[in-house]
C-alpha cells in the first residue's frame, strides 16, 4: 500500500539473501522489509533516489523537456547526476569542496550494487574531458 512521506527501499537482508539460491518466494528466512519516512530517515536513500530522477530526466529531455525538468526539481542530493544533467557549476564546485566526505581521493576501480564511487568518477572525468576539450583550439 502506497503511503505518503514513505519510501520502501528493501525487502531481505543482503547477506542472508546472497548466501540463499532460491526464488524469494521460496525462501523460508525472515525478509523484513525497510522503508524510510520522517521517523526512519535514510539519507543515502535519498541521495541514490536523486540520483536516479536526475539520470532519468537526461532520457526524457528531448522526448518531454517539461518532465524531465519535473524529475530535476525533485532531485535534491543526487550531486554527480544533477551537475551531468543540469551542468550548473554549483554541483560541481560542491563535489571540489566535499572531495574527502565523497571520497574522491581513494582509488575506486570497481562498480558493484552498494559502491557507485566509480560511476562518479567517471562521471566527472566525463564532464571535465568536455570542458578541457571546448576550451582547446
Amino acid at each position: 500500500m502506497a503511503t505518503s512521506g514513505t519510501v520502501y527501499v528493501q525487502v531481505g537482508y543482503a547477506f542472508r539473501d546472497h548466501v540463499c539460491w532460491e526464488r524469494p518466494e521460496d525462501m523460508d528466512i525472515p525478509r523484513d522489509v525497510y522503508k524510510v519516512d520522517p521517523a526512519y530517515q535514510g539519507s543515502d536513500i535519498a541521495a541514490k533516489t536523486a540520483a536516479a530522477l536526475a539520470a532519468a530526466s537526461i532520457v526524457f529531455w528531448e522526448a518531454d523537456p517539461a518532465y524531465s525538468k519535473h524529475l530535476l526539481d525533485r532531485a535534491v542530493v543526487g550531486v554527480v547526476w544533477l551537475h551531468k544533467a543540469s551542468r550548473q557549476r554549483i554541483y560541481r564546485d560542491y563535489i571540489k569542496r566535499n572531495e574527502v566526505a565523497l571520497r574522491a581521493s581513494e582509488s575506486i576501480n570497481e562498480f558493484g550494487w552498494d559502491n557507485k564511487h566509480a560511476w562518479i568518477y567517471i562521471l566527472i572525468s566525463k564532464l571535465q574531458t568536455k570542458s578541457i576539450s571546448s576550451r582547446v583550439p
